[in-house]
């Protein structure tokens, strides 16, 4: 038998994991230690590929990177009292630290106070402050909507204008129209997508209370 080592390493992005070593016997490649195929692997792993090992690590610490999400003060707070915070800022309106443990390689877990909002993002644990305040201010996750009276109104929850949440667009029941007021905003895009799939049940009893009671998309149309 002929074996030998390789430098390449089977990873599986879906488990953000490296499964195995490669070896080559008798001129097929097999996972070093568990000594299976890639179609074996592939029982297990579905999505397992082989990638260079210089590239191994660095694609799997990548896949642990989040957008960041929203989350309550108490945790914010949990988190801080946890472990010794890295990092720790507080500017004005803004605080930022990381937990000391990383998640993967050098992911940590950060966790932000922009005002009055509270975020967790995991990523690289050489993001500045203002770094990583910038990527909670331009969250996907601050996109905000309500059921009104008249439709459906999508704010941005980051920005204040006149004392409330800045409106980025409304969505009229009656017509299906999206009128749209902050045609600058980063979150339109996600806005529209959102309204499409309403503008699409057209005809449709679209639920707008808790106890109930619909509206028929589009009933002027």
């Amino acid at each position: 038998m002929n074996m030998t080592l390789l430098p390449q390493t089977f990873i599986s992005p879906s488990a953000k994991r490296c499964i195995d070593g490669a070896k080559l016997v008798d001129g097929q490649i097999m996972s070093q230690y568990c000594n299976k195929t890639i179609e074996d692997l592939r029982t297990e792993y579905p999505d397992v590929i082989l990638v260079n090992d210089d590239e191994a690590s660095a694609t799997i610490e990548s896949l642990h990177i989040t957008e960041p999400q929203l989350i309550e003060e108490w945790q914010f707070v949990d988190a801080l009292n946890c472990l010794p915070p890295c990092k720790w800022t507080r500017a004005s309106q803004y605080e930022s630290f990381h937990i000391s443990e990383r998640i993967y390689g050098n992911i940590a877990a950060f966790y932000v106070r922009v005002r009055s909002r509270y975020y967790r993002v995991d990523t690289y644990a050489t993001t500045s402050h203002e770094q990583v305040v910038n990527l909670c201010k331009s969250a996907k996750c601050n996109l905000f909507s309500c059921c009104m009276a008249t439709g459906i109104s999508y704010s941005n929850r980051a920005v204040e204008a006149d004392g409330d949440y800045k409106r980025i667009a409304h969505l009229y029941f009656h017509n299906l129209e999206l009128s749209i007021s902050d045609p600058h905003s980063y979150l339109l895009e996600s806005v529209k997508a959102d309204a499409a799939k309403i503008q699409a049940r057209k005809g449709e009893q679209y639920q707008v209370s808790s106890c109930g009671q619909t509206v028929t998309l589009g009933y002027a149309l």
